[in-house]
């Protein structure tokens, strides 16, 4: 029996479940929704409403049965089989959406350099694929009638699939192609490829992703809030981070940009927009880590300590470098090993300074959860076809072509 067979009916209902999601509601039960943000988070200078706009409301999703998003059968099967690897561990969803950007980094193609200390973790979601590899997989003779996918076309379905759920089901993400090829028979031994550092300065970050993807400052801006969903821990990347980056860390979300810019709305200046809720520096000692290097992270109002919660709102919130960097222009003021020489608040020239184009991008998608949602499925779709043209079709998946 199929893994697809632990989910019963259409999968709504299952995919509800999951995330703790009221049938027709797109934000998990007891984070108080999106009305007005984060409910925990009273860091706009006590005003409590860092959530207007279209995504600043509750309300109802735009339907959750799998076949709103997909139509074609094998990639149906496939995304239950990946919704009930899910099931049973939540935490799977942030992991696969992490996979999809690491493989695709050069070209989509199935495969990571596990020895890269950037791609540490990234073993779990690869085994726990695994399985769905094997039945749809050209190799495959378990269940012939199935259609053929490749590693990396299930990488990039699980992605899909993690992110549509995350979000609630608001914005979808279909599999509009398939057709990515594999590096090779041995997923975990890809070529070695230069990750986004979490210590980049605000022009590194930018220059990463150009150089890399062609994507623009708000296409950046936008993929960054990804890491609205998952964690940190010591022993994959050397940061503390159990809670993750917010205080919900289940949930594809604006809250991301919520914690890193101030202001009552999108309009206001750039000094009321910079005034966002403090953030210090803390060093990590990994001295008891193998392979962790130390690290240096930010820690919301300074508060040291593990994560003791997720997505309860108990645990130290924390932000890299680079996430600090789309609101703080960090170019000249970090050290080799990470360490800033400027503060998040207070006054200039102690204040670390403004990146103000970026801030004002990332503050369009704190007051607009919507546009957020939209923004990051256009780009993180870009991501998952990298290395590959994408010709129409009548019906998708539409077939890649390589186009280098």
């Amino acid at each position: 029996m199929g893994l697809h067979r632990k989910l019963q009916g259409k999968g709504g209902d299952r995919v509800n479940e999951l995330f703790g999601l009221e049938p027709g509601d797109r934000t998990p039960r007891g984070n108080g929704g999106n009305r007005g943000g984060d409910r925990g988070n009273r860091g706009d200078r006590g005003r409590g409403r860092g959530g207007r706009g279209r995504g600043g409301r509750g309300g109802g999703g735009r339907g959750n049965n799998l076949e709103d998003v997909d139509t074609d059968p094998t990639i149906l099967l496939a995304r239950s089989d990946i919704i009930a690897l899910m099931r049973e561990d939540r935490a799977l969803a942030a992991k696969f959406v992490r996979l999809g950007f690491h493989d695709c980094i050069g070209i989509c193609d199935g495969c990571v350099d596990l020895t890269n200390v950037d791609n540490f973790g990234l073993e779990t979601p690869i085994e726990a694929l695994g399985l769905v590899v094997q039945r749809f997989s050209a190799s495959s003779t378990a269940e012939p009638a199935h259609g053929i996918l490749s590693r990396a076309d299930i990488w990039a379905l699980a992605a899909l699939t993690a992110a549509d759920v995350s979000s609630g089901n608001e914005v979808r993400f279909p599999m509009m192609f398939t057709g990515r090829i594999d590096c090779g028979s041995i997923a975990t031994g890809g070529p070695h490829r230069e990750l986004p550092k979490p210590d980049f300065t605000t022009h590194e970050v930018f220059d990463y992703f150009l150089q890399n993807f062609g994507f623009v400052m708000q296409q950046t801006v936008a993929l960054l809030g990804g890491h609205s969903i998952g964690s940190l821990s010591r022993e994959n990347s050397g940061f503390d981070g159990q809670q993750g980056w917010v205080r919900n860390n289940n949930r594809l979300s604006n809250d991301y940009y919520q914690q890193i810019v101030g202001g009552r709305d999108a309009t206001d200046d750039i000094e009321e927009l910079a005034d966002a809720p403090q953030w210090t520096q803390n060093f990590v000692d990994n001295s008891d880590v193998i392979r962790a290097p130390d690290r240096f992270q930010w820690e919301r109002n300074g508060n040291r300590g593990r994560g003791r919660g997720r997505g309860g709102g108990r645990g130290t919130v924390i932000m890299l470098n680079s996430d600090i960097a789309i609101t703080r222009n960090l170019t000249g003021h970090l050290g080799p090993t990470g360490e800033a020489d400027c503060t998040f608040r207070g006054s200039p020239p102690n204040r670390c300074p403004i990146a103000t184009e970026s801030l004002l991008l990332a503050a369009e998608y704190k007051f607009d959860n919507t546009k957020f949602l939209v923004d990051f499925a256009d780009v993180y779709n870009k991501v998952l076809v990298q290395g590959y043209g994408t010709p129409t079709c009548v019906t998708p998946p539409c077939p890649l072509t390589v186009s280098r």
